[in-house]
Formats: C-alpha cells, sequence, structure tokens
C-alpha cells in the first residue's frame, strides 16, 4: 500500500421539485511522479471539479 487516495466532497442544493444542482470535487493525495516513474496511485491525480445542475419533469 503506498498511502495515496481520493477524497470526493459533495453538496447538492435542491432548489424545487424540478431543479437541482450539485457540486462536487475530486482531491487526490499521495506521492507525485518523480519523472516518468510512479511513485503512487493517485499522487499524479489533478485535483478536479464538477457542477452539475439537473431538471426533473
Amino acid at each position: 500500500m503506498d498511502g495515496s487516495g481520493v477524497i470526493f466532497p459533495s453538496v447538492v442544493w435542491v432548489f424545487s421539485d424540478s431543479v437541482t444542482l450539485t457540486a462536487s470535487g475530486y482531491v487526490s493525495h499521495g506521492a507525485p511522479p518523480e519523472g516518468k516513474k510512479i511513485m503512487s496511485e493517485y499522487g499524479g491525480t489533478p485535483t478536479s471539479g464538477l457542477l452539475q445542475i439537473s431538471f426533473y419533469y
């Protein structure tokens, strides 16, 4: 085990019965790559985010 991992926080706002907004992130931790050598499973993964609007009918 290399000690790396991912945290995936998420928040959902419900505006009405037909509209929701979801905000989530992807935060990895671990040793970054050294040159072309991978040092951990998630250390080279970038932090990213997502906004999703859902409409229901």
